[in-house]
């Protein structure tokens, strides 16, 4: 008797679990080879937020990616920062990140982050700080520096802090002027 009940119970549990689906009849149920045709037909409604974002770029912001593509930072920088923060974002997303750049500055700290170099690309207002005193006591040149982490961090032997140095990297952080972020390159290399 308690098998019956045990099972009865389990029987109902399982159709309160499985009734909630609807089951359709088989000659109502849409063949896969309908519903791929039926795909290619529905297009995109288009809202406010599709039409900004396809918008073209303003003239700011095309400035600021051509002084991007001439690989000076401080230009890139000042124009950058002079974005509003969503053109910023743009232009971040559209060509800077990822990119490959060349850029030059001098050499703030080799010895912080191990596979490192950090480079002040401000060059007028670079003052001898490392990185932790320019992180914590010069909070508004963070944004103009740039930590380069090296393929080989073996080319760091013989460079010295207060050099100038050129480095080719791709670009995978920002800086910010709000937050007081620095920009990060990965893949570095040392151009001779």
């Amino acid at each position: 008797m308690k098998k019956l009940f045990y099972i009865g119970a389990l029987s109902a549990f399982l159709l309160a679990a499985c009734g909630e689906e609807e089951v359709k009849p088989k000659e109502d149920a849409p063949t896969e080879e309908k519903e791929v045709k039926e795909e290619p037909a529905k297009e995109k409604p288009v809202t406010a937020q599709t039409e900004a974002t396809e918008a073209s770029p303003s003239e700011a912001q095309n400035d600021t990616i051509e002084a991007f593509k001439s690989n000076d930072f401080m230009k890139f920088a000042d124009a950058f920062y002079g974005l509003s923060a969503s053109e910023r974002s743009d232009v971040y997303r559209s060509t800077v990140e990822g990119a490959m750049v060349t850029w030059t500055g001098i050499i703030t700290d080799l010895e912080t982050v191990k596979d490192s170099i950090i480079v002040m690309g401000k060059t007028d207002a670079y003052n001898g700080a490392d990185w932790i005193t320019l992180e914590n006591d010069n909070a508004d040149l963070v944004p103009y520096v740039i930590i380069v982490e090296m393929n080989d961090p073996s080319v760091k032997t013989g460079l010295k802090k207060g050099d100038s140095i050129t480095l080719k990297g791709e670009v995978g952080a920002r800086g910010d002027m709000d937050m007081k972020f620095n920009w990060k390159l990965y893949k570095g290399e040392i151009v001779k």
